[in-house]
């Protein structure tokens, strides 16, 4: 059995992609995403059942959970907010869980008590956000079969401040850390947006996230570190380190196509490493791209090992058309 968990998160247009060797690699996949309509839980997807039972018959080990949410989407504040909607998203979880045989739920809510992403929120989420975590559970050991109940949480100090962590921790199987996007467009300086610790005094990183929520009340043993297929970009940069102001916000670009500028040479990139920071970096005297390399990745296996977390998750397997790292991440929680 396998001591370190390797969970991908795979938007369902993606899982009749997945290959037999990273299946076989994973733990868990958390298919992105299910929705929230009229209070209730939805995904609708015709090949679900028939890419589910691919899945399952090439790694009947694994776990396959829905993901219920995602920036942007509305609806939670309104479901947790009264005992009668609570029961009616609960139970409408449990419903797609059988009917297609999910293993669990994973509840990505951005943020409670926020509305940066647009949704709806009020001071009531806080408290609110537990009682439907706990309502979800209820109905969930209503199965013969024990489901997963995780979350995809922020790895920001006001997630904490605006959740009841510790009560969480109680209910959830495990807390998914989103310790990426730590730095990113929103910002005029430049970081690294999955960087494991930070080389800018009073920075964010992943470290900083584990930490907070340990603090908080959550067991390591229950945390996932988050890892990222994925870069974020910024023009206008005059020196190739973290901290430096940025004249504009870049594009954001997937861990295959980084190689390939590498291999071309198509953009002049340098490849950089802070190793204060255990992060990559590309420059090429005006472009500064945060990403993770194999190295990176490798220094987190080797944190969650050292600090007995429950594994690590990434954001999102159709962005390493390489097909590489999935594998690597395995290897490096095996070791």
């Amino acid at each position: 059995m396998r001591s370190k968990k390797l969970i991908g998160y795979c938007f369902t247009k993606n899982l009749k992609e997945m290959r037999e060797a990273d299946i076989r690699a994973l733990d868990g996949v958390n298919v992105a995403f299910g929705t929230i309509k009229n209070g209730k839980v939805h995904w609708n997807e015709r090949r679900g059942k028939k890419d589910i039972a691919r899945i399952r018959a090439i790694n009947p080990a694994i776990k396959i959970v829905l993901s219920v949410g995602g920036w942007e989407a509305d609806g939670f504040s309104q479901a947790a907010e009264t005992e009668e909607n609570r029961k009616k998203f609960a139970q409408s979880a449990a419903e797609i869980t059988k009917e297609y045989g999910f293993d669990g739920i994973d509840i990505d809510w951005e943020y409670p008590c926020s509305d940066k992403a647009g949704i709806r929120a009020i001071p009531e989420d806080k408290e609110n956000f537990t009682l439907l975590l706990r309502e979800i559970r209820n109905e969930l050991n209503k199965f013969s079969e024990y489901k997963i109940l995780s979350i995809a949480a922020g790895a920001l100090k006001s997630y904490v401040d605006n959740t009841q962590m510790k009560e969480v921790a109680g209910i959830l199987d495990y807390v998914q850390l989103m310790t990426y996007d730590l730095y990113g467009e929103w910002d005029e300086v430049t970081g690294h947006h999955a960087g494991l610790y930070s080389s800018v005094e009073g920075g964010a990183s992943s470290d900083n996230a584990i930490r907070l929520f340990a603090a908080a009340g959550v067991p390591y043993e229950k945390l996932v570190m988050g890892a990222a297929f994925y870069s974020r970009e910024w023009k206008d940069v005059k020196e190739a380190k973290p901290g430096s102001h940025a004249g504009k916000a870049g594009k954001t670009h997937s861990y295959d196509k980084i190689l390939k500028y590498l291999e071309t040479g198509e953009k002049k990139y340098i490849k950089m490493w802070d190793d204060k920071a255990k992060a990559a970096y590309l420059y090429n005297g005006s472009d500064f791209v945060s990403y993770e390399d194999e190295h990176a990745l490798q220094t987190k296996a080797e944190y969650v090992k050292e600090k007995n977390m429950y594994g690590i998750m990434y954001w999102e397997y159709g962005l390493d058309r390489t097909y590489r790292l999935t594998h690597f991440l395995r290897e490096q929680l095996d070791k």
